[in-house]
């Protein structure tokens, strides 16, 4: 999870404790602030497990939002508060993109 949380707070994030997701196939959970909203981490051992996560949130994007993205590897996954702008998201997909 540290160099999640590395490479975010690069762009200003605020990390907070860990809490639970659905489907619970992750190894590691954190919450954030992210430009002042909320925010989540999952790490994966596999990505398999990621995607499952991932396709959670795209179901939900209409209630969790849009910004859900999964980086390069698919070890990694990050859901961002509906509130934020394009530009911001972007950057917060970006920062994981190589993890």
């Amino acid at each position: 999870m540290d160099h999640v949380v590395g490479a975010l707070r690069a762009t200003d994030v605020q990390v907070g404790k860990a809490g639970e997701a659905v489907p619970q196939s992750y190894t590691t959970h954190a919450k954030f602030m992210y430009e002042g909203k909320t925010g989540q981490a999952f790490i994966c051992d596999t990505k398999k497990n990621c995607d499952a996560i991932y396709a959670y949130f795209d179901i939900l994007k209409g209630l969790a939002g849009p910004y859900t993205y999964q980086s390069d590897s698919g070890l990694v996954v990050i859901q961002l508060n509906s509130s934020l702008t394009p530009e911001q998201g972007a950057a917060a997909a970006e920062a994981i993109k190589e993890l």
